[in-house]
Parts: structure tokens; C-alpha cells; sequence
């Protein structure tokens, strides 16, 4: 096993600026998303503390504590709730763009097999075209995609 990951470091390292610039920021990277979930989990943390010590001035610490969790818990179901709502919201949006997309192909069946055909060649030729071809892609569908419907929404008015 150590020998395949030297093989994977020797390899590497033929690019080692390259490499080591891409280490660098994956390493910074993790290290800030650790940093923030521990300072999130010791703030919540502090919170639910000074929750309980505000309450054990009203009750004995052992109903402090029963209602400390209780509100714990109320506010994790209201956090899960709302995520689930936009998680919804999400998927509707998402259903929608998709339908949106087939209606298109439909309407104009011979452009979206030429397209498809010649897309698929230059897919298949060079990464460049790839990423390129990609950009174009997702540039021409913000814009055109939005006009389009713009232009729907004014003709259907007038008529």
C-alpha cells in the first residue's frame, strides 16, 4: 500500500508547482471549514450554557436543565423545518427549469439532434472545446432563457 501512494507522490510531483499550489489551497480550505464548525459548535455551545445558568436562577438546576434541552430541541426541530421547506422550494424551482427545457425540445426537434450531434463531436475532440462549449452553454441559457420568457409573458399580455 505505501508503495502505490510513493508511486502517486513520484507522479505528482512532476508538476510540483502545480501540486503544491493545489495542496496548498485544498489544505487552507479544510482547515478554515474545521476552524468554523468548532468556534459554531463552541457558541452554541456557550449559548446553551448561559441558558441554563439564566434559568437556575428561577428554578433548581435540574429543570434548568430539562428546559434548557427543551428549547434545544424546538429550536433544532424550527432549524430541520426550514431547511426542509427550502429543500422543497428547491426541488420545485428545479422541476420546473427541467419542463421548461423539454417543452424547448419539443417544439424544435431538428435543432436539439443537430445540436446534440455536433456538441457530442466537439465533446469528443479536445477538453478545451469542453470547457468552453460548457461556458457557452450555461451563458446562453441565463440570458437567452430569461428573454425568451420575458418576451412570452409581454406577447400573452397583449393578447
Amino acid at each position: 500500500m505505501t508503495e502505490f501512494f510513493v508511486s502517486v507522490l513520484r507522479f505528482l510531483t512532476g508538476n510540483s508547482r502545480s501540486f503544491h499550489s493545489i495542496l496548498v489551497s485544498l489544505v487552507l480550505v479544510v482547515v478554515g471549514v474545521v476552524v468554523a464548525w468548532i468556534l459554531t459548535l463552541v457558541g452554541l455551545g456557550l449559548i446553551v450554557w448561559s441558558l441554563y445558568l439564566y434559568l437556575t436562577g428561577f428554578f433548581n438546576p435540574p429543570v434548568a436543565a430539562l428546559l434548557t434541552g427543551i428549547v434545544t430541541l424546538v429550536a433544532t426541530v424550527c432549524i430541520l423545518f426550514c431547511l426542509r421547506f427550502f429543500k422543497i422550494n428547491r426541488e420545485k424551482r428545479r422541476k420546473r427549469e427541467i419542463l421548461n427545457l423539454f417543452s424547448r425540445l419539443k417544439r424544435y426537434p431538428l435543432e436539439a439532434t443537430l445540436l446534440s450531434l455536433i456538441t457530442g463531436l466537439l465533446i469528443g475532440i479536445s477538453p478545451d472545446m469542453r470547457r468552453a462549449l460548457a461556458d457557452g452553454i450555461t451563458w446562453f441559457l441565463r440570458h437567452n432563457l430569461f428573454e425568451e420568457e420575458d418576451r412570452d409573458r409581454s406577447k400573452e399580455k397583449t393578447d
